[in-house]
């Protein structure tokens, strides 16, 4: 694969079926590689959506139970990748920052790709 097509994708929310057909038309038109996903609001959270052609193999997948980033490593083809998805918070932010740090150096192996 010789490009990557990455987007950050921050949503209020995809309850209404309408909004969610929508929102992933716009992604297919955007013939996204990956994206950052991140949905606010009363429920709020990360994922890392991944398009149907990427050739990526996953070998590990780490979050937290607040569900404020996670991070996958593997490969993409034949190089070595970990993609991360964070949304931090308005609070705690030191706090935070330091856990995401301690996630990338013990956890993170080749490129690092990182959105939010």
């Amino acid at each position: 694969m010789n490009k990557l097509n990455l987007v950050s994708y921050n949503v209020h929310g995809l309850n209404l079926s309408i909004k969610r057909k929508n929102t992933l038309n716009q992604l297919k038109k955007l013939q996204c590689s990956i994206v950052f996903y991140a949905s606010y609001g009363k429920m709020r959270g990360v994922s890392i959506l991944i398009g149907k052609g990427t050739p990526i193999k996953v070998e590990k997948d780490i979050k937290d139970n607040t569900e404020l980033y996670i991070m996958i490593a593997g490969s993409i083809g034949d190089m070595t990748v970990s993609v991360l998805n964070v949304f931090a918070p308005s609070e705690e932010k030191e706090t935070f920052f330091k856990q995401i740090l301690k996630v990338i150096t013990s956890e993170a192996k080749g490129m690092l790709l990182m959105g939010g």
